[in-house]
């Protein structure tokens, strides 16, 4: 099998060995661009999961587990257990994801069409693909791992946090233009007030 680019929002996958229709082990490598996310926190209901970075770092978590994972490092993600990455860094991420059982390269192109599709993706849409292929979203309050280290929380209310962990992760998937992840934390505080 020849791999099979593609394309959701900024992010790249190459699809190296697609074993959904054997229920095997499948595998493919993952670009991030950087000062980006990927795809809202889930977890798989059929799938365990390995990430192993091949070029800049990745903020991985699972559970509540976030470590930032350069060249050589690894995470894996049991069967049900919450997961998510992004890049806040300042280079491109690549990683290898190793998949057992594999969901399959039909996944990453269904959630293309729907990501891929002009404006803001449609969340209806994307929460019926993942569903679709037993992957289960994580409300906002999840999301509060992925907000830059480094910022002091302490200041800001429950619901602030929501409303600011909400708008980050519903917006359009790629750079803000900001210059680091506080400064658009921050930014976005200031825009909810």
């Amino acid at each position: 099998m020849s791999a099979i680019e593609i394309n959701v929002g900024q992010l790249g996958i190459r699809y190296l060995v697609d074993g959904s229709q054997t229920a095997s082990l499948g595998m493919f490598e993952l670009t991030v661009p950087p000062a980006s996310n990927g795809l809202p926190p889930h977890s798989h209901s059929n799938n365990e999961e390995i990430v192993y970075v091949l070029e800049g770092t990745l903020r991985y978590t699972v559970g509540s587990d976030t470590r930032d994972l350069t060249p050589g490092r690894s995470m894996q993600t049991p069967r049900g257990t919450a997961h998510a990455f992004s890049n806040p860094f300042g280079s491109v991420a690549r990683a290898l994801i190793i998949q057992s059982p594999d969901i399959g390269a039909q996944y990453f192109e269904d959630v293309a069409a729907v990501v891929n599709a002009g404006g803001p993706p449609d969340k209806g849409a994307l929460v019926a693909v993942m569903s679709r292929y037993g992957l289960v979203p994580f409300a906002p309050k999840w999301r509060l791992a992925h907000f830059p280290k480094g910022i002091d929380l302490s200041g800001y209310s429950q619901a602030q946090l929501n409303a600011v962990a909400t708008q980050l992760n519903e917006r359009p998937r790629k750079t803000l233009n900001f210059e680091t992840p506080a400064e658009r934390f921050h930014q976005t505080v200031a825009l909810i007030g």
